[in-house]
């Protein structure tokens, strides 16, 4: 499905930059507008006919033609009306369908073409402004994409696809100068999709999802259309960018079917979630996470009936630089999965005595740090070849907590690295620094294991002995360890030296 990814981002690129420009204060220098920022992006564009008549510009047959990275994107509005209101607005309408020709050569992958049909029935754009700067309003009441009968070459499956927005209301404003900067807000009451898949020898799957109080934000500033074409060129010239998506609950259900394999059901649904991302003075960040996730899978190639599990919030974050640097910049990475619990019919099978405490579980990892990069993110041919793309300097340990069956492990501590020394540490960056590590509840946990038959005795004792080693005790059945790497390279536990 990698090559479907590409397309569908391209695609998404492509509708989102196209609509807001087509504004200003008159009908003409909307249309003007709207040709010269196809232009700046490297796209052609043909029209069958202009007409002007009392302030309103009828376009037909308006063909506009993309090339990407993997192949290319044609469409065509048989139908594109902007009207002049009388009160320095223009109302913009277009055909209620806009069918996308989409052809994909992916390297290395399976080429793909097929019929993007986007459907906006009554979708509505009022434009406002001056020469500059142009807001826009759009209304909507149902925004949907639809996929007849994809099949990738040389591929034995075929699938169909349809994304849904209703209730749409959304602002976008576009300020044109030296800078170009935007800033735009869309809101639908639901979204969602429904795809399938069959292929040749009679397997298939299912997938819907549904999402309620979805709001999308964006925002940003680049030296103009030309440039935001170019992501490498538009970062490298100081752009800034950000973006939020919220919604407010919602469902994913997956099912199969194999031959071979037999029958496969997902569903999860989830409370709340959000992502963001955002790129200002060459470094980037993204966050996400969703809160009180549910999940059930079962199939033929599953041992239980049904496996169910929850959390309370699960959250991830990743930030760094996007581009080659002369200096080391901040770099991070989070990991957290809050109160994990499984069904007590689960529990029954691992432990059926109970001899385990069933506290939920968390995993948590913070981790922050610096590194210089040697590659360009945005290149695409960055990352080929066999150099490093980066030199990590320094790396902290923020938080570390992983908690399950009545044990807990915590930490915290940092490191610099030297990377002129590749020799100590055996072609890795010599490091200096400490960690200091907590241990509760281990015993009692490993005693719980041998219990149950999941650990032998001597493989325990042996795993006591290394604990043992790093570790001292300060108090019922609690550990403490601190680890510390000198700049010579001795590495010592508690301060006995283990090399």
């Amino acid at each position: 499905m990698k090559p479907i990814s590409r397309l569908f981002a391209s695609t998404a690129v492509s509708l989102c930059i196209a609509l807001p420009a087509m504004a200003d204060v008159t009908a003409p220098q909307i249309w003007e507008r709207w040709k010269g920022m196809a232009q700046d992006l490297g796209q052609t564009m043909t029209v069958g006919s202009e007409t002007m008549a009392d302030g309103t510009l009828t376009l037909t047959d308006v063909a506009i033609g993309m090339k990407t990275a993997d192949g290319t994107v044609d469409g065509t509005l048989a139908n594109v009306t902007l009207a002049e209101q009388g009160d320095g607005t223009v109302a913009i309408t277009m055909s209620p369908e806009y069918p996308l020709r989409v052809s994909m050569k992916p390297e290395g992958g399976a080429a793909v073409d097929f019929t993007l049909l986007i459907s906006m029935p009554e979708l509505k754009t009022i434009a406002s402004g001056d020469d500059t700067t142009v807001r826009y309003d759009i209304t909507g009441p149902e925004l949907t994409a639809t996929i007849d009968d994809m099949q990738p070459e040389g591929e034995p499956v075929s699938v169909d696809m349809t994304a849904r927005m209703t209730e749409l209301t959304g602002t976008y404003t576009v300020t044109e100068g030296d800078d170009l900067t935007f800033d735009g807000t869309l809101h639908a009451a639901t979204l969602g999709f429904d795809m399938s898949g069959t292929d040749d020898e009679e397997g298939g799957f299912n997938a819907s999802a549904a999402y309620s109080d979805v709001t999308t934000t964006s925002s940003g500033t680049g030296k103009g259309f030309a440039a935001m074409a170019d992501p490498a060129k538009m970062f490298a010239e100081g752009a800034t960018y950000a973006s939020t998506y919220t919604h407010g609950g919602g469902s994913l259900t997956v099912t199969g079917d194999d031959p071979e394999s037999g029958s496969f059901n997902w569903k999860s649904t989830t409370e709340s979630g959000n992502l963001t991302a955002s790129v200002k003075e060459g470094l980037f960040e993204y966050l996400g996470g969703a809160k009180g996730l549910n999940m059930a899978v079962s199939g033929d190639q599953i041992p239980f009936p049904e496996l169910t599990a929850a959390m309370d919030e699960f959250a991830f974050g990743v930030n760094g630089p996007l581009a080659e640097t002369d200096d080391p910049k901040d770099v991070g990475l989070l990991v957290n999965m809050s109160n994990l619990t499984v069904s007590d019919f689960i529990w029954s099978i691992v432990d059926p005595d109970g001899v385990l405490p069933r506290d939920p579980a968390t995993v948590l990892l913070d981790l922050t740090g610096t590194a210089k990069m040697l590659v360009d993110f945005a290149d695409p041919m960055a990352m080929e070849g066999d150099a490093p793309p980066a030199e990590l300097h320094t790396l902290n340990l923020r938080g570390l907590r992983v908690a399950v069956a009545g044990a807990e492990l915590t930490g915290q501590g940092g490191f610099t690295f030297d990377n002129s020394d590749m020799e100590t540490f055996g072609g890795f960056p010599a490091p200096e620094g400490a960690v200091d590590l907590k241990l509760v509840g281990g015993n009692a946990l490993l005693d719980g294991l041998v219990k149950l038959g999941l650990i032998p005795e001597d493989q325990a004792m042996g795993a006591r002995m290394m604990l043992g080693l790093f570790a001292v005790p300060s108090g019922d059945d609690t550990l403490d360890s601190k680890i510390e790497i000198s700049p010579e390279g001795g590495i010592s536990a508690n301060g006995q030296r283990l090399q």
